[in-house]
């Protein structure tokens, strides 16, 4: 069942758009609204079904209403950092850092921006907040957007350099925690392994997890669960090779994905002659 988003841009305007299933997360069918950098949802049980969904329907929500409570998100933000805000609205996230790098470099506010997922994402520059700083105010956001607030994840997104900036590899998920049992749950209620590389373990907030390998790119994603292959355990070795979103997916960037797969160990053939058969 395809999931109807309702992306509201200013007030007084909204558009149904379609956007892809979260059966990942354990979601079969959501009405989701979002504005500027906060998606104001509730999560009702429904004949085992979770739905995240406005309270009444969507044609009823009154907009002004939706715009206080977005103000009183930031707002509360602003005052438990310490820090200003800047953007606050859906943008890329390469183009975000050039146009309010500078601006954040100046004044220290922090640049908080969305995507068509369901996301609060936060970046700044590592000279102005370290990456565990910047981790700190990650977890503030988390503890803010639950509830009747909730967003699946909180991102931190570090940079560096000068103009135009590049993104570091220090990024970091805060997600919420998954609504209904996830196949991670079930596999290590059975005893078995459920190994992480990258950031599956930041995905799922940790739950159904036995083992957690953070990676720094796609060659050292894959270097890890080659290794793990060659070991002996019962289970699943899950990776998410995330350069593939991040570098080009989000870009639409073919050629760039294409010579970025042509080019690392995944090659179907290093995975299969690394199988055993299991007995």
């Amino acid at each position: 069942m395809a999931v109807e988003h309702i992306k509201i841009n200013k007030i007084g305007e909204a558009k149904p758009v379609k956007i892809g299933l979260l059966n990942a997360r354990g979601l079969r069918h959501v009405v989701r609204i979002s504005y500027n950098s906060v998606e104001i949802c509730q999560a009702l049980a429904r004949e085992n079904i979770v739905y995240l969904a406005y309270p009444d329907n969507v044609e009823a929500v009154r907009l002004e209403y939706i715009h206080r409570r977005i103000f009183r998100v930031i707002r509360e933000f602003e005052q438990k950092t310490g820090r200003k805000v800047l953007c606050n609205k859906p943008y890329s996230g390469t183009e975000v850092i050039k146009d309010y790098g500078e601006e954040h470099l100046k004044t220290g506010a922090l640049i908080v921006y969305t995507s068509a997922d369901s996301v609060f994402q936060i970046a700044a520059h590592e000279s102005i907040v370290p990456p565990e700083l910047l981790y700190d105010y990650c977890r503030i956001a988390r503890k803010i957007l639950c509830g009747k607030n909730g967003v699946g994840r909180v991102i931190a997104r570090p940079f560096t350099g000068e103009y135009p900036f590049t993104r570091t590899p220090r990024r970091h998920d805060f997600s919420i925690d998954p609504p209904s049992v996830t196949m991670c749950d079930l596999i290590k209620k059975a005893g078995q392994s459920c190994i992480s590389v990258g950031k599956i373990y930041d995905i799922f907030a940790g739950r159904g997890i036995t083992e957690s390998n953070p990676m720094k790119g796609n060659d050292d994603g894959m270097d890890i669960t080659l290794k793990k292959q060659g070991e002996d355990f019962e289970g699943l070795c899950f990776t998410n090779l995330v350069d593939f979103d991040m570098l080009y997916g989000h870009r639409q960037d073919v050629d760039g994905y294409a010579a970025a797969y042509a080019e690392s160990a995944l090659s179907p053939v290093s995975i299969f002659l690394a199988m055993r058969q299991y007995s």
